[in-house]
């Protein structure tokens, strides 16, 4: 993966992805029944041919594997077909990754391939989104260029084209700045303390500071140069977007806040807000390349029923 991040271009290997290869005259045609964007793309497709990216689901509609088909074997750079911003995607020989295809860049770890997507909110892979329990158009798949609506049928596609067409989507992924709400005392010109990521794992509930409400869950973290963390939260927009609009209410995490029990999706429970000693504040963002209505849904389709 080549991206272009703070005045260079870097490569980091991407431990978390593997390479499955399909292969035989039908393989298109397997892999246009079971994927959400349209493999005819690929048919007589050169060797200049971006990657389809797409996602594998259950027969609910519920988010499984995503995954980037490409078109021809052996070393190759393309650009990422989400977003302008997430830069390249190479596949390089597992026996020389870091040799002559990787046209000598220089090597970061995967982390930084991760703050930069969380920095732009998009979640990759079954842990940032939950296997089995996802809605792909909840984490931006379709607008991520992962969702075709002229395709046909594919497993999973009925839901997927009822939310598009019909439905009001009141949670998204956003992307999140993590804060720690206290510090150790420092001296002065002192650098800020290592911040503690291990606290702030995938599941991790978002909670209004005021009322210890949910109103989502975190997908994913890494610590920054600046004492806190970047992260990608699953998150309610009413209260995400007041709080990046900083007219809401103050969101935090915190592994351990007393007299709660996990709450399913889409539930309100209450409990003790946690001390300030064990939170992070959770600062939501809206990316510039979101459309201008997403959020708004609901405002349009109480005015339309007026």
């Amino acid at each position: 993966m080549a991206s272009g991040v703070d005045g260079g271009w870097r490569m980091a290997l991407l431990a978390s992805r593997g390479v499955l290869q399909a292969e035989g005259s039908q393989a298109l045609g397997f892999l246009q029944g079971i994927l959400s964007n349209d493999m005819r793309k690929l048919e007589n497709a050169g060797p200049d041919q971006p990657p389809v990216y797409a996602t594998i689901l259950t027969p609910k509609g519920k988010f499984l594997h995503d995954v980037f088909v490409v078109p021809h074997p052996g070393s190759w750079w393309r650009r990422d077909p989400r977003l302008p911003d997430l830069g390249f995607r190479g596949l390089l020989p597992a026996s020389d990754p870091a040799g002559e295809s990787a046209q000598g860049l220089p090597g970061v770890g995967e982390d930084e391939y991760r703050a930069l997507r969380y920095r732009l909110g998009v979640a990759e892979g079954e842990t940032e989104i939950p296997a089995g329990q996802a809605a792909p158009l909840d984490y931006n798949v379709d607008v991520l260029n992962g969702v075709s609506y002229t395709k046909g049928c594919y497993v999973g596609q009925e839901r997927n084209s009822f939310t598009h067409y019909r439905g009001v989507i009141r949670k998204r992924l956003m992307p999140v700045r993590l804060e720690p709400l206290e510090r150790p005392e420092q001296g002065a010109g002192a650098a800020p303390p290592p911040p503690q990521p291990a606290s702030l794992a995938p599941g991790t509930e978002v909670l209004d500071a005021a009322s210890g409400r949910s109103v989502g869950q975190l997908r994913g973290a890494v610590a920054d140069d600046q004492g806190g963390c970047v992260g990608i939260a699953y998150l309610k927009l009413d209260a995400a977007l007041a709080a990046a609009e900083g007219r809401g209410r103050e969101l935090i995490v915190s592994g351990a806040a007393p007299g709660r029990e996990a709450q399913g999706d889409g539930e309100e429970g209450a409990g003790a807000p946690p001390s300030a000693a064990s939170a992070w504040r959770v600062v939501p963002a809206r990316p510039a390349w979101w459309p201008v209505e997403w959020g708004r849904e609901e405002a349009g389709e109480a005015a339309g029923g007026a």
